[in-house]
């Protein structure tokens, strides 16, 4: 009974949203695995597999380092010394039940990581564990038993506890809490820079209906740490190019990565009839029309939020609170509105081209091809494998293509029906002036840069 009503909340989610149960596997199976993703043919992939998960318990493990030290072994050499010892007890005791019952769930519980790529994987592998114990357990049993020669069975256990203790507990300790926690590139690994925006988010939520208004860059706004923190809060569209209707006694907020991407636009966080909602803000487009990202990131009253145990080159996010004088700020609108709808349910209801949104008003070699879509609520959800977009741009005898996810970043499962969510191509070409010309199912797409 608990654990029915433990595992009742997971289960009503994935019953409300059937794709996540299937989604992730379709992404790391070997037998769906692009070339890139896993060379080799699926039986080829799952011997390498093999040798990778031996060695993971000896010599080289998992790499992420979101589930381990890179490149270290799930044992030390002692633990290892008694893992081996514990497997060659129950093979040289195969005919008892209890120790084929250890060895399957150890072959069965391999399977997560054999069959999916990246192996070793620390995560995948977690079933395995209670049978690990319990090859420890065989492992140190023989090891007593073969101490008790000179030594009371009692001391020998005793002393093998406090060496494991010692030993293996110092040996994980310094791992983990000395080289794992001080690497530079740890905060990164679990996304800290959304944490952090999405804490403080959260902590100026309660105060924006009385006291101000937050503007969010896109990359900090569309992350699943921001949708929970932000929980109910709405997109509001306004009327294309409207002012969006701003609190001038209010305080207004920019909260942004120390190094806004090339896409500058935001989504602000403001009161609207007694309810908070976003507006999604139209990035600059003009010299003139200074980019409120880049300078509140710049600006040197704003604030570095980082985390209590900041390490170098770890993420930092920055909330400024910028004079009302840049202000109003507008509403995004689409430059080339489309209505293109594919059989799979996705829309693509427009489209921009700007040569100066990298750097406003200043010459580059590099525009941005920007397509927005929407996912049509009366389809089930595509397969995030099944839906890339291919951009391909041709000069002279040059080209510059992208073939990707479409999303810029954000995740198709995060996707809401009837959200409009933007893509974003940073394409480069030979001289400032060139023609583009595109094709959507017989839709001609074009303009002149």
């Amino acid at each position: 009974m608990v654990g029915v009503v433990c595992t009742a909340p997971l289960i009503y989610a994935l019953a409300q949203n059937p794709d996540l149960l299937a989604a992730r596997t379709g992404d790391v199976s070997i037998f769906r695995a692009s070339q890139e993703q896993m060379i080799g043919v699926p039986d080829e992939r799952f011997l390498r597999n093999v040798i990778n998960l031996t060695r993971g318990f000896y010599d080289y493990g998992d790499l992420n380092l979101r589930h381990n030290l890179p490149e270290h072994p799930i044992h030390d050499l002692l633990t290892a010394t008694l893992f081996t010892l514990g497997w060659l007890v129950a093979l040289w005791r195969l005919r008892e039940a209890r120790m084929r019952l250890i060895l399957l769930w150890v072959a069965v519980m391999a399977l997560p990581t054999l069959l999916s790529t990246n192996a070793p994987h620390a995560l995948r592998i977690v079933g395995m564990l209670p049978a690990i114990a319990l090859l420890y357990a065989l492992g140190s049993s023989l090891t007593v038993r073969a101490a008790s020669r000179w030594i009371p069975a009692n001391y020998a256990a005793a002393a093998l506890l406090a060496l494991v203790l010692v030993v293996s507990g110092t040996w994980t300790a310094r791992d983990y809490f000395v080289y794992w926690a001080r690497d530079p590139l740890l905060g990164a690994a679990f996304d800290l820079e959304a944490q952090l925006a999405a804490e403080t988010v959260a902590g100026l939520r309660g105060k924006i209906d009385d006291e101000g208004e937050v503007a969010v860059s896109r990359k900090l706004y569309f992350t699943p740490q921001m949708r929970y923190a932000t929980g109910t809060v709405r997109r509001h569209d306004l009327e294309q190019g409207a002012p969006v209707p701003l609190n001038q006694a209010a305080r207004f907020h920019v909260l942004t990565e120390l190094d806004p991407s090339v896409d500058l636009s935001a989504y602000l966080l403001h009161p609207v009839e007694n309810e908070v909602v976003a507006t999604w803000l139209d990035p600059p487009q003009t010299a003139a029309d200074r980019s409120l990202l880049r300078e509140s990131a710049q600006s040197a009253d704003a604030v570095l939020i980082r985390s209590p145990l900041h390490q170098p080159n770890w993420p930092q996010v920055v909330l400024d609170e910028p004079d009302n004088a840049r202000l109003p700020l507008r509403a995004f609108e689409m430059a080339y509105p489309l209505d293109v709808q594919f059989a799979n349910g996705m829309e693509l209801v427009g489209y921009a081209l700007d040569t100066d949104r990298v750097n406003p008003g200043e010459a580059s070699d590099a525009f941005l091809l920007s397509t927005f879509w929407r996912l049509n609520p009366e389809f089930p959800r595509p397969d995030e494998n099944d839906f890339v977009a291919f951009a391909h741009l041709r000069f002279g005898n040059g080209q510059s293509q992208q073939n990707n996810a479409v999303g810029s970043g954000y995740p198709l499962p995060l996707w809401q029906p009837g959200e409009i969510v933007a893509d974003h191509r940073l394409l480069f070409r030979a001289a400032r002036r060139c023609a583009w010309q595109g094709n959507v199912r017989g839709r001609s797409l074009s303009t002149q840069r």
